[in-house]
């Protein structure tokens, strides 16, 4: 009667059936497998004879249905009634006990300044898959088992820093259910990082050079690099939260500088244009003695 035939069937399952005779009566009843591998019927004893009757089937590497795949194993209930007249029935079931397996793309992302886009494809051997599920987490949390939302795609994304990875699983037709999985971290950091510069000596001579001295920070990707210009050309860059660049003498006149710091999703800062003005102060002429 049930399980239907064709039906998957991931571990052992209960066969439903029914054996009567109104004339003279059954006198034995048997059941027989065969799996895929098998060349002939496997007699598996006497079962129990009459309506609304069940009987185990194992399924595994060492059950009575020990092959995997489309209609994979056969079961056939014969019976005798007793004046020696026989009849059988046969169904064939579907096996798979292999749970699905699932892959996201990319698997994590290093710093950036967007958001993130991911699918997940899952893979089945035998019954194919039915299902995907997925949450996304900050990524000092567990996965654990609930919040999840049935789909293959999505988005990791925040307004504006985190690290955050995303939980995934899927189920396939047979019922196997793949073990949650975990990516790898996708790092997003949407915050301008900080800079500043100074220079020494505050009020420099035509005659003297100049020390500029910026200084950048980045709470979430850090700071990758820091430039520094004077009048509109790159003087310097240093791959650390400090740089130093030392000039001139400059000429008398207004001068430009500014510095701008990088993090490491991109994202920059300026300190915005700053402004040097130098004089020339000439030594007092010497009077003269004769």
């Amino acid at each position: 009667d049930s399980p239907a035939a064709g039906s998957w069937q991931r571990s052992s399952f209960t066969l439903q059936y029914d054996i009567t005779d109104a004339t003279s009566g059954v006198s034995i009843c048997k059941l027989y497998t065969k799996s895929a591998s098998e060349a002939s019927w496997q007699d598996r004893g006497t079962i129990a004879c009459g309506e609304n009757k069940q009987v185990t089937i194992t399924v595994g590497s060492t059950g009575y249905c020990h092959d995997q795949g489309s209609n994979a194993c056969s079961v056939k209930i014969w019976a005798k009634d007793n004046a020696g007249n026989t009849n059988e029935v046969t169904r064939s079931f579907s096996i798979d006990w292999t749970k699905p397996s699932t892959s996201i793309n990319p698997n994590g992302h290093d710093w950036t300044n967007a958001a993130v886009s991911f699918t997940l494809s899952c893979s089945d051997s035998e019954s194919s898959c039915k299902y995907t599920y997925f949450k996304i987490i900050p990524s000092t949390y567990e996965c654990g088992t609930t919040g999840y939302t049935q789909g293959t795609s999505g988005t990791v994304d925040c307004s504006d820093s985190c690290r955050k990875v995303v939980c995934y699983y899927s189920v396939d037709d047979a019922g196997n259910v793949e073990s949650v999985r975990r990516s790898n971290e996708f790092k997003i950091d949407k915050v301008n990082p900080r800079v500043s510069i100074v220079r020494s000596p505050a009020s420099p001579l035509d005659t003297e050079k100049v020390t500029f001295n910026a200084t950048a920070s980045d709470d979430a990707s850090g700071i990758n690099k820091i430039e520094i210009y004077v009048d509109g050309i790159k003087v310097k860059t240093c791959y650390t939260t400090k740089c130093n660049y030392e000039g001139g003498p400059y000429s008398v006149g207004t001068h430009t500088y500014e510095a701008i710091a990088y993090d490491y999703a991109t994202n920059s800062r300026s300190t915005g244009l700053q402004y040097l003005s130098l004089i020339h102060i000439s030594e007092p002429t010497r009077p003269l003695y004769i």
